[in-house]
């Protein structure tokens, strides 16, 4: 979706399909529920996913990354395409995100590419997605975690709701208990990241049949 894979070209989102596909045939997969999160730029790959197979994925989250990066003029240096029907998608970021601030920047042309390159505003995801699921609500919530904000966008008719939490204080970091992290919570006021992008997930399926094939064997790599 970005840095080294879209610069050499790498069609990540055809190769986390084939992956779906070729462990369908040996796992009990419900093709309607297949869900992806990511974190930092596996965030902008989410969005790309769920932009290029709204019909294959449930739903998206993207844990401190944003829907793309700024060139000096200003402009994005790719678009996605607003898919038709939407996806639910839930965004987390910290609000002192070094890294990748909230707040987006412009590019550093002294800087390397890798670290030294502009951000768009997360809420410009939101906003992107919540465009593409016709909502047409947006609204402050009460989030049960201290120190968090959420904005929530619905409305519309299409079902497919976008969430945005913003933790005070957190930065380009998971909050919660991680796979590579002891829980810490001294900023998060005990936003677990993993329970609540499930409590989301699991509200949402895909239109393929649980027990479908979503592509042409034949297309398998």
């Amino acid at each position: 979706c970005c840095a080294k894979a879209m610069e050499k070209g790498i069609d990540d989102v055809a190769f986390l399909m084939d992956a779906v596909d070729q462990l369908g045939e040996v796992l009990p997969i419900d093709r309607s529920r297949v869900y992806a999160f990511g974190v930092s730029n596996g965030a902008m790959l989410a969005h790309q996913l769920a932009a290029r197979e709204p019909d294959r994925v449930a739903a998206i989250a993207a844990v401190s990354g944003n829907i793309g990066r700024r060139l000096p003029s200003g402009e994005a240096d790719f678009q996605l395409v607003p898919p038709a029907g939407g996806v639910p998608v839930m965004i987390i970021h910290g609000s002192e995100d070094p890294r990748l601030p909230i707040q987006g920047r412009a590019r550093d042309e002294g800087q390397p590419v890798d670290e030294g390159f502009g951000t768009l505003p997360v809420v410009e995801g939101a906003r992107f997605w919540a465009r593409a699921n016709r909502c047409s609500q947006e609204s402050a919530q009460p989030a049960s975690y201290d120190n968090v904000s959420l904005i929530r966008w619905s409305g519309g008719g299409s079902g497919k709701p976008v969430l945005m939490y913003e933790l005070a204080g957190w930065g380009h970091r998971w909050a919660g208990i991680s796979p590579h992290t002891e829980a810490d919570h001294t900023q998060g006021g005990g936003f677990e990241t993993v329970e609540v992008i499930w409590e989301f997930f699991k509200a949402y399926r895909s239109a393929v049949a649980p027990g479908a094939r979503s592509s042409d064997p034949d297309s398998l790599r």
